[in-house]
This record gives structure tokens, sequence and C-alpha cells, in this order.
């Protein structure tokens, strides 16, 4: 969900780890903590993703962690 809304806003992403599930099968809803799959965007975008993040409605963000800016 929050690769299709970063694309929507024409940011770049890649994910880590999408498909982990499919290899250990019965491993889906509140389970996915076992499994930890990454979102990467460039820096430059970062700050617009992080406000796009933030602003999404989004019931429960707890298992998503936003990593600091790297810096260059």
């Amino acid at each position: 969900m929050l690769r299709s809304l970063l694309f929507s806003e024409g940011i770049p992403s890649y994910v880590e780890g999408e498909h982990v599930n499919n290899i250990y099968g019965g491993i889906s809803g509140t389970m996915t903590t076992v499994v930890t799959i990454k979102l990467y965007i460039l820096c430059a975008d970062y700050d617009k993703a992080v406000e796009i993040i933030n602003d999404a409605q989004i019931a429960d963000l707890s298992g998503i962690t936003i990593h600091p800016k790297a810096e260059a």
C-alpha cells in the first residue's frame, strides 16, 4: 500500500522481502512481524515520502519504522 502511495506521487521505490511470505506459507495477518519487509526510496525523495506516509490514512502504523535520512 505504501509503495502504491509513493508511486502515485512520482516517488520510485524498491521493496526487499515482499515475497518472503510466499516461502513461509501461513505467515499472514498479525504474524507479518516475523518477516521484515523493507521499502527503499532515494535520499532526494525522503522528505516528501515521509510527509506522504504521515498524511496517509492508515489505521495502524505501529509496524512501520521510518529511519532517519542518511547524510550524503
